[in-house]
């Protein structure tokens, strides 16, 4: 199983994913193969299901134990699916890591809205984080 976590929306700021499993860890910048981002309909932050041709930029934690997992899945909710997908790092062979994701059957709570970490990080990040602590 990938001991590796692919994040692509809120978790990619440091601080929200220590504020979720308790401490920091290292990242690169990675790309899901084969899966799209968007808003979630009605929601601040966004989904990524599987959609051919398409990539998806994001950050790639190493180090993910089974607590850190079990903590993510809480988070996560029933909205998202703990799935392993590929991942492409630069310069390095494509691998497999864990992501959450929103299954294909469930793709129409995306809006068409894409996900703006700027305007997150601006808007709603700080108020985000106090709700996790």
């Amino acid at each position: 199983m990938p001991s590796s976590l692919f994040v692509y929306g809120t978790l990619e700021f440091p601080e929200v994913l220590c504020a979720v499993i308790g401490r920091r860890l290292q990242y690169v910048t990675a790309y899901a193969m084969e899966h799209r981002r968007a808003l979630l309909r009605g929601r601040i932050y966004p989904g990524l299901t599987p959609c051919s041709g398409r990539t998806t930029r994001g950050r790639l934690y190493a180090g993910i134990e089974a607590p850190d997992l079990a903590r993510l899945d809480d988070f996560e909710g029933s909205e998202y699916r703990r799935r392993e997908i590929r991942v492409a790092v630069p310069r390095k062979p494509v691998t497999s890591a864990w992501s959450y994701v929103i299954p294909v059957e469930d793709a129409s709570a995306l809006s068409a809205t894409p996900w703006d970490p700027e305007a997150f990080a601006r808007d709603y990040r700080s108020e985000y984080i106090a709700r996790l602590s």
